[in-house]
């Protein structure tokens, strides 16, 4: 949950009477519906970056939090001077990388290159390197 610095969020219970930030129809949106007494607002109906208005709404004060993935917000929380990560929730949604129906050559080496990098390492060096505040999730 990523929210303005300074400002006093710091577990879900605070979200209530809040306005809650997260992509319309999606598992940030039903996580955002979770918290007790939070108001969602949905975002991304027509937007070009739904992220940069997400956080202009933010950092306006249109919004309270922004609900999103990890990877995303945790690094922006502790980068940012104007934002802060209140709290994290592990979901345990699964991540995936799309393909084109009848590319399945193009699928079956993506799937041999992680597969590669996740036996050898490579890929929790860079996790640790890019997002050392984020438990790697391969383990």
């Amino acid at each position: 949950m990523l929210i303005r610095r300074g400002d006093p969020i710091r577990e879900a219970a605070d979200l209530a009477g809040r306005r809650v930030a997260a992509i319309e129809a999606s598992t940030n949106m039903a996580l955002a519906e979770t918290f007790a007494g939070a108001r969602p607002v949905p975002f991304g109906a027509g937007s070009d970056d739904v992220y940069a208005d997400m956080l202009a709404a933010l950092l306006a004060g249109e919004v309270d939090a922004v609900v999103d993935d990890d990877v995303v917000f945790v690094p922006l929380g502790e980068q940012h001077p104007d934002f802060e990560l209140a709290f994290v929730v592990r979901t345990g949604n699964r991540w995936g990388i799309s393909v084109p129906p009848g590319q399945g050559d193009t699928l079956a080496d993506l799937d041999a290159a992680l597969g590669r990098i996740i036996a050898d390492g490579r890929l929790r060096g860079a996790w640790e390197t890019w997002l050392d505040g984020l438990e790697y999730p391969f383990a």
